[in-house]
């Protein structure tokens, strides 16, 4: 937070929740997806170094920023990004139990748009029982991602993608 002049961590949540964020790759681990922000002035952009030494162990569903990019654990793995939450939902569905995971162990694929949402102990505890349950059903918007709009319309581009979502 305080590298990136935050003061307390309400405005950090907002700051990184608030722009849809690209999956440029895949890798490190199964399911690992590197999301980066877009939409955003590069000042704005969060941005942290890694850890020189790696954790040994970072827990499944942990939320890290290293650079200006932002991964979601899929498992317990070694890992040098700073670690900001926990995702309520996996991104690496091994079972397939879950209805929108059935065809991929995947929730990521390169050129996906994500969207984090911040959200309360109460609703992070009603998620994760639904998808113990095998009932959770992520919020997906299916879009034609033109880079040659994005670059032409930055913002206004991303905003009229986002709509209704």
């Amino acid at each position: 937070m305080k590298l990136n002049g935050f003061t307390d961590k309400e405005r950090f949540i907002e700051a990184h929740s608030s722009c849809p964020y690209l999956i440029t790759m895949m890798g490190f681990i199964p399911g690992t997806a590197w999301e980066y922000p877009l939409g955003m002035e590069k000042e704005k952009i969060i941005q942290t170094p890694k850890y020189a030494s790696p954790r040994t162990d970072t827990p499944g569903r942990a939320v890290g920023l290293g650079g200006a990019f932002t991964v979601i654990y899929p498992l317990s793995a070694p890992g040098s990004y700073q670690l900001i939450g926990m995702s309520a939902v996996p991104v690496f569905d091994q079972e397939r139990r879950l209805e929108d995971l059935k065809d991929t162990f995947f929730l990521a694929r390169p050129g996906d748009i994500w969207k984090h949402r911040p959200i309360g102990e109460r609703e992070y505890q009603q998620i994760v029982r639904e998808v113990e349950a095998g009932t959770y059903r992520y919020r997906i918007k299916y879009v034609d991602f033109s880079p040659e709009e994005y670059f032409a319309k930055r913002r206004a581009y991303i905003k009229q993608l986002m709509e209704d979502f």
